[in-house]
Protein backbone atom coordinates (compact mmCIF):
# COMPACT_ATOMS: atom_id res chain seq x y z
CA UNK A 1 0.00 0.00 0.00
CA UNK A 2 2.29 2.83 -1.21
CA UNK A 3 1.83 6.19 0.51
CA UNK A 4 3.65 9.52 0.25
CA UNK A 5 3.59 12.82 2.09
CA UNK A 6 1.43 15.32 0.28
CA UNK A 7 3.64 17.02 -2.34
CA UNK A 8 4.66 20.61 -1.70
CA UNK A 9 2.88 22.00 -4.76
CA UNK A 10 -0.44 20.78 -3.37
CA UNK A 11 0.25 22.05 0.16
CA UNK A 12 1.18 25.47 -1.24
CA UNK A 13 -2.03 25.52 -3.29
CA UNK A 14 -4.17 24.38 -0.36
CA UNK A 15 -2.47 25.59 2.85
CA UNK A 16 -5.48 24.49 4.92
CA UNK A 17 -4.15 20.93 4.58
CA UNK A 18 -1.27 21.66 6.95
CA UNK A 19 1.86 19.53 7.23
CA UNK A 20 0.36 16.15 8.22
CA UNK A 21 -1.38 15.12 5.03
CA UNK A 22 -0.60 12.05 2.93
CA UNK A 23 -1.89 10.42 -0.22
CA UNK A 24 -1.79 6.72 -1.00
CA UNK A 25 -2.98 3.92 -3.24
CA UNK A 26 -4.67 0.76 -1.93
CA UNK A 27 -4.53 -2.15 -4.36
CA UNK A 28 -6.48 -5.38 -4.61
CA UNK A 29 -4.38 -7.35 -2.14
CA UNK A 30 -4.16 -4.58 0.48
CA UNK A 31 -6.23 -4.40 3.65
CA UNK A 32 -8.80 -1.81 2.63
CA UNK A 33 -11.11 -2.06 5.66
CA UNK A 34 -10.41 1.57 6.55
CA UNK A 35 -11.63 2.64 3.10
CA UNK A 36 -14.77 0.53 3.37
CA UNK A 37 -15.44 2.09 6.79
CA UNK A 38 -14.94 5.58 5.37
CA UNK A 39 -17.40 4.86 2.57
CA UNK A 40 -19.96 3.54 5.02
CA UNK A 41 -19.74 6.57 7.31
CA UNK A 42 -19.89 9.05 4.43
CA UNK A 43 -22.86 7.44 2.69
CA UNK A 44 -24.81 6.31 5.75
CA UNK A 45 -24.67 9.76 7.34
CA UNK A 46 -26.82 10.94 4.42
CA UNK A 47 -28.88 7.73 4.26
CA UNK A 48 -27.57 6.86 0.81
CA UNK A 49 -27.06 3.16 1.64
CA UNK A 50 -28.52 0.32 3.70
CA UNK A 51 -27.40 -0.44 7.26
CA UNK A 52 -24.44 -2.76 7.73
CA UNK A 53 -23.58 -4.42 11.04
CA UNK A 54 -19.86 -4.40 10.28
CA UNK A 55 -19.87 -0.69 9.37
CA UNK A 56 -18.35 -1.33 5.95
CA UNK A 57 -19.55 -0.56 2.46
CA UNK A 58 -18.10 -2.66 -0.36
CA UNK A 59 -19.33 -4.62 -3.35
CA UNK A 60 -18.15 -7.15 -5.93
CA UNK A 61 -16.34 -4.43 -7.88
CA UNK A 62 -13.86 -4.25 -5.02
CA UNK A 63 -12.96 -7.88 -5.67
CA UNK A 64 -11.36 -7.14 -9.02
CA UNK A 65 -7.55 -7.16 -9.15
CA UNK A 66 -7.86 -4.35 -11.72
CA UNK A 67 -9.58 -1.95 -9.33
CA UNK A 68 -7.87 0.13 -6.65
CA UNK A 69 -8.56 3.10 -4.36
CA UNK A 70 -6.81 6.41 -3.90
CA UNK A 71 -7.02 7.85 -0.39
CA UNK A 72 -6.05 10.92 1.61
CA UNK A 73 -4.94 10.86 5.23
CA UNK A 74 -5.34 14.01 7.29
CA UNK A 75 -3.50 14.14 10.63
CA UNK A 76 -3.29 10.35 10.66
CA UNK A 77 -7.00 9.85 9.95
CA UNK A 78 -8.46 8.50 6.73
CA UNK A 79 -10.21 11.53 5.29
CA UNK A 80 -11.27 10.92 1.68
CA UNK A 81 -11.06 8.30 -1.04
CA UNK A 82 -12.03 7.43 -4.59
CA UNK A 83 -12.19 4.05 -6.30
CA UNK A 84 -10.64 3.56 -9.72
CA UNK A 85 -12.09 0.79 -11.88
CA UNK A 86 -9.65 -0.05 -14.66
CA UNK A 87 -10.75 -1.71 -17.89
CA UNK A 88 -8.28 -3.09 -20.42
CA UNK A 89 -9.76 -3.50 -23.90
CA UNK A 90 -7.90 -6.80 -24.39
CA UNK A 91 -8.25 -8.44 -20.98
CA UNK A 92 -10.89 -6.45 -19.10
CA UNK A 93 -13.95 -8.04 -17.51
CA UNK A 94 -17.13 -5.91 -17.85
CA UNK A 95 -18.45 -7.55 -14.66
CA UNK A 96 -16.11 -5.29 -12.66
CA UNK A 97 -17.10 -1.95 -14.22
CA UNK A 98 -20.12 -0.34 -12.50
CA UNK A 99 -21.13 1.88 -15.43
CA UNK A 100 -21.48 -1.18 -17.65
CA UNK A 101 -24.33 -2.12 -15.33
CA UNK A 102 -25.83 1.32 -14.73
CA UNK A 103 -25.53 2.59 -18.33
CA UNK A 104 -25.32 -0.54 -20.51
CA UNK A 105 -26.35 1.05 -23.80
CA UNK A 106 -24.27 4.20 -23.50
CA UNK A 107 -21.10 2.33 -22.45
CA UNK A 108 -21.17 -0.18 -25.29
CA UNK A 109 -18.78 2.02 -27.27
CA UNK A 110 -16.20 1.83 -24.47
CA UNK A 111 -15.85 -1.95 -24.53
CA UNK A 112 -13.22 -1.68 -27.25
CA UNK A 113 -11.03 0.91 -25.53
CA UNK A 114 -8.88 1.00 -22.41
CA UNK A 115 -10.24 3.36 -19.74
CA UNK A 116 -10.74 3.96 -16.06
CA UNK A 117 -13.90 4.87 -14.22
CA UNK A 118 -13.71 6.96 -11.04
CA UNK A 119 -16.44 6.32 -8.49
CA UNK A 120 -17.16 6.08 -4.75
CA UNK A 121 -15.74 9.53 -4.02
CA UNK A 122 -16.34 10.09 -0.30
CA UNK A 123 -15.19 12.44 2.46
CA UNK A 124 -15.33 11.55 6.14
CA UNK A 125 -18.20 13.39 7.90
CA UNK A 126 -16.96 16.53 9.60
CA UNK A 127 -14.04 17.11 7.23
CA UNK A 128 -16.05 19.04 4.67
CA UNK A 129 -13.90 22.09 5.39
CA UNK A 130 -11.33 20.52 3.07
CA UNK A 131 -13.83 20.19 0.23
CA UNK A 132 -11.88 22.70 -1.88
CA UNK A 133 -8.76 20.51 -1.82
CA UNK A 134 -9.87 16.88 -1.61
CA UNK A 135 -11.67 16.55 -4.97
CA UNK A 136 -8.75 18.11 -6.83
CA UNK A 137 -6.22 15.87 -5.09
CA UNK A 138 -8.16 12.68 -5.74
CA UNK A 139 -8.73 13.61 -9.38
CA UNK A 140 -5.04 14.46 -9.78
CA UNK A 141 -4.08 10.91 -8.82
CA UNK A 142 -7.03 9.34 -10.60
CA UNK A 143 -5.86 10.88 -13.86
CA UNK A 144 -2.47 9.24 -13.36
CA UNK A 145 -4.11 6.16 -14.89
CA UNK A 146 -3.81 7.89 -18.27
CA UNK A 147 0.03 7.97 -18.42
CA UNK A 148 0.60 4.99 -16.11
CA UNK A 149 -1.92 2.49 -17.46
CA UNK A 150 -2.34 3.82 -20.99
CA UNK A 151 -5.99 4.72 -20.59
CA UNK A 152 -7.61 6.22 -23.66
CA UNK A 153 -10.58 7.58 -21.75
CA UNK A 154 -11.45 8.76 -18.25
CA UNK A 155 -15.01 8.11 -17.05
CA UNK A 156 -16.79 9.43 -13.97
CA UNK A 157 -20.22 8.75 -12.48
CA UNK A 158 -21.15 11.74 -10.30
CA UNK A 159 -24.48 13.23 -9.31
CA UNK A 160 -25.95 15.70 -11.77
CA UNK A 161 -25.13 18.77 -9.67
CA UNK A 162 -21.42 18.01 -9.98
CA UNK A 163 -21.32 18.14 -13.78
CA UNK A 164 -20.03 21.77 -13.85
CA UNK A 165 -17.04 20.81 -11.67
CA UNK A 166 -15.99 17.92 -13.94
CA UNK A 167 -16.64 19.95 -17.07
CA UNK A 168 -14.75 23.04 -15.95
CA UNK A 169 -11.65 21.46 -14.49
CA UNK A 170 -11.38 18.14 -16.34
CA UNK A 171 -13.06 18.82 -19.70
CA UNK A 172 -15.42 15.88 -19.22
CA UNK A 173 -18.57 15.69 -21.30
CA UNK A 174 -21.95 14.16 -20.61
CA UNK A 175 -22.26 10.66 -22.07
CA UNK A 176 -25.45 9.49 -20.37
CA UNK A 177 -28.18 10.99 -18.24
CA UNK A 178 -29.17 9.87 -14.76
CA UNK A 179 -29.54 6.19 -14.05
CA UNK A 180 -29.67 4.10 -10.91
CA UNK A 181 -26.08 3.34 -9.84
CA UNK A 182 -25.09 0.07 -8.13
CA UNK A 183 -25.37 0.06 -4.35
CA UNK A 184 -26.46 3.65 -3.67
CA UNK A 185 -29.80 5.42 -3.39
CA UNK A 186 -29.12 8.36 -5.69
CA UNK A 187 -28.87 8.34 -9.50
CA UNK A 188 -25.71 9.31 -11.34
CA UNK A 189 -24.86 10.62 -14.76
CA UNK A 190 -21.94 9.35 -16.81
CA UNK A 191 -19.16 11.66 -18.00
CA UNK A 192 -16.13 10.98 -20.18
CA UNK A 193 -12.99 12.67 -21.49
CA UNK A 194 -10.48 11.49 -24.09
CA UNK A 195 -6.80 11.26 -23.13
CA UNK A 196 -6.06 14.18 -25.47
CA UNK A 197 -7.60 16.44 -22.80
CA UNK A 198 -5.04 15.38 -20.18
CA UNK A 199 -2.30 17.87 -21.11
CA UNK A 200 -4.85 20.64 -21.61
CA UNK A 201 -6.28 20.01 -18.13
CA UNK A 202 -2.85 19.92 -16.50
CA UNK A 203 -1.60 23.01 -18.35
CA UNK A 204 -4.70 24.91 -17.24
CA UNK A 205 -4.19 23.83 -13.64
CA UNK A 206 -0.59 22.62 -13.03
CA UNK A 207 -1.43 21.24 -9.59
CA UNK A 208 -3.22 18.39 -11.37
CA UNK A 209 -0.05 17.01 -12.95
CA UNK A 210 1.72 14.33 -10.91
CA UNK A 211 5.51 14.53 -10.78
CA UNK A 212 7.41 11.59 -12.26
CA UNK A 213 8.92 10.66 -8.87
CA UNK A 214 5.48 10.48 -7.29
CA UNK A 215 4.17 8.38 -10.17
CA UNK A 216 6.97 5.92 -9.50
CA UNK A 217 6.47 5.93 -5.72
CA UNK A 218 2.72 5.39 -5.88
CA UNK A 219 2.22 3.40 -9.08
CA UNK A 220 5.59 1.84 -9.81
CA UNK A 221 4.39 -1.71 -9.18
CA UNK A 222 0.75 -1.39 -10.11
CA UNK A 223 1.01 -3.09 -13.49
CA UNK A 224 2.19 -6.26 -11.79
CA UNK A 225 -0.70 -6.08 -9.33
CA UNK A 226 -3.55 -5.50 -11.75
CA UNK A 227 -2.12 -7.61 -14.55
CA UNK A 228 -2.10 -5.11 -17.40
Amino acid sequence: MPEIKMPLDIVNKYPELGNECHVGVAWFDDNKDFIYFLRYMAYKTRDYIEDSNDLKFLDHYDESPSNYSIYIKQDGQIAASMRICYYNKDTGNPYYIPSFQSHPDETRCFRNVTFYEGNRFVVYPGLERYKRAYPMILMRYAMAAIPVLGCEYALAAPRRQHIPFYSRYFKMELVANERSYPGIRFPTVLLAAHKSKYDIVCNNNPVLRVADDDLTSLFGGIKNVIGC
